[in-house]
């Protein structure tokens, strides 16, 4: 084994090398080597592992690494390799790993890629490789990762793909590819990241996108999608990244996303969303950043928004929002940006609140400073209002408690994501204020539903997690 990385080795690599006829791993990448790659390292019939990125190597793939008969990784990323990719490299039948990423391949992606058996993960970001996606692709046998992010690629997705029912990761982002998402994606039930970022698809963001059980990170950001951003994506347990910036998004935020208990970045900036943010933002406790800026939005921030504990960067300017401040986000010791610039939102005048928002690193603030409340002024409820259901997840029987303004009628029912009527649960006449309702849920189903909370023309929905 010869493993020399990160050594600031300068020159070329040396062809006497293939004079070790039992040389199994050559390691040099991250120097400073030239002068291309030697076609004389294809008589190492021993080697195993052949890494080379990161050296300024230029030149082309030569075709003898064909003959490496016994290699496992091949690993030529940010080498500044220019050519086509050469067809020889099919005779890698124990290949698992092919990194060429970020060097100036040029041509369309070859068809033959599946013919390699063993291939696991396949990375050919960032590079110039331009055409419609083979229909091929959809014969890779246990490939896990692929990613073509950053070419000139063009056309539809190939419903083929959907064939690839071990793929963990993948990468199509910031491309040419255009038309709608095709559900044959659904097809990959064990996906955990899907990119799909700054293409030119279209049709909206599938409804089906909630079905994963595993995914972790979902990005769509940069395509004119257009549509709602679907209630079913409340079902994406797993979610920890969702990506939806400037995807021609219109309507609500779904109440649905209160659901995303793992989340820990939300960007759904630069759309047309309309509407109040919903307090069950406040439920998505692991959130670190939250980008709703350069929307339609109304109301305020939302009292939830401070029990975000771990909130890092928060922007919500040019959003429509106006009104104060929550006082409690003086609680988000970990906020570092905040920025609510081109809004009517101010900024509660205690000391207490102007200290925190002095504390945060980088804010860019509307300059508004709320009006001074009495002392002798005490708020009186003037609308229905409903706690967010506990416990969450919830098993057999589940809590809220219901604010009347007066007395009325009072009806619970339990909907699905698509809104159809699961069944009531409650209906009753109470007298005005505060009321704490036990709602036996033990005949549904485990889901994602909405607790409807209807008091003559006044409606108050949650979302609630039902699980066993």
């Amino acid at each position: 084994d010869l493993w020399l990385a990160e050594n600031n080795l300068t020159g070329t690599i040396p062809v006497e090398l293939a004079s070790l006829p039992e040389l199994r791993t050559l390691y040099l990448n991250d120097n400073r080597l030239t002068g291309g790659i030697p076609p004389e390292l294809g008589e190492l019939e021993t080697l195993t592992n052949l890494v080379l990125a990161g050296n300024a190597l230029g030149g082309s793939i030569p075709a003898s690494l064909g003959a490496l008969g016994r290699l496992d990784v091949l690993d030529l990323g940010t080498c500044n390799l220019t050519g086509s990719i050469p067809e020889a490299l099919v005779g890698l039948a124990t290949l698992t790993k092919l990194r060429l990423d970020w060097n100036a391949l040029t041509g369309p992606l070859p068809e033959w890629l599946p013919a390699i058996p063993n291939l696991r993960e396949l990375v050919l970001l960032g590079n110039r490789l331009s055409s419609e996606i083979p229909e091929t692709y959809g014969e890779f046998r246990i490939l896990e990762v692929l990613d073509l992010g950053v070419n000139l690629l063009f056309g539809e997705i190939p419903l083929a793909l959907g064939l690839l029912s071990t793929l963990r990761e993948l990468y199509l982002d910031e491309n040419q590819l255009s038309g709608a998402i095709p559900e044959a994606i659904w097809s990959m039930q064990g996906l955990r990241k899907l990119y799909l970022s700054t293409n030119d698809f279209t049709g909206g963001v599938p409804p089906w996108i909630g079905d994963f059980p595993f995914l972790e990170e979902i990005a769509l950001s940069f395509n004119p999608l257009g549509g709602g951003i679907p209630a079913t994506i409340g079902s994406a347990a797993s979610l920890e990244r969702l990506y939806l910036s400037d995807a021609g998004l219109t309507g609500a935020i779904p109440l649905s996303l209160g659901t995303l208990g793992r989340l820990g970045i939300l960007q759904l900036d630069r759309n047309t969303l309309a509407g109040a943010i919903p307090e069950a933002i406040g439920d998505l406790r692991h959130l670190t950043q939250l980008f709703l800026y350069g929307n339609e939005l109304s109301g305020g921030l939302p009292e939830g928004i401070a029990q975000l504990s771990d909130l890092e960067d928060l922007r919500v300017h040019r959003s429509g929002l106006s009104g104060s401040l929550p006082a409690a986000m003086t609680a988000l010791s970990k906020l570092k940006r905040f920025y609510f610039n081109e809004t009517t939102l101010c900024a509660p005048q205690e000391a207490a609140f102007q200290d925190w928002l002095a504390s945060v690193q980088d804010v860019l603030s509307s300059g508004l400073v709320c009006a001074p409340v009495s002392a002798t002024e005490e708020p009186l409820p003037s609308m229905l209002f409903v706690t967010h259901p506990y416990p969450h997840p919830a098993n057999h029987r589940v809590g809220v408690d219901v604010h009347l303004p007066q007395a009325t009628s009072l009806r619970v029912s339990l909907r699905d994501v698509s809104g159809r009527l699961v069944g009531l649960l409650d209906t009753r006449t109470l007298p005005l204020g505060t009321h704490r309702l036990a709602l036996d849920v033990n005949s549904v189903a485990p889901g994602v539903y909405f607790l409807l909370v209807e008091s003559g023309t006044a409606r108050f929905q949650r979302a609630i997690v039902i699980a066993r």
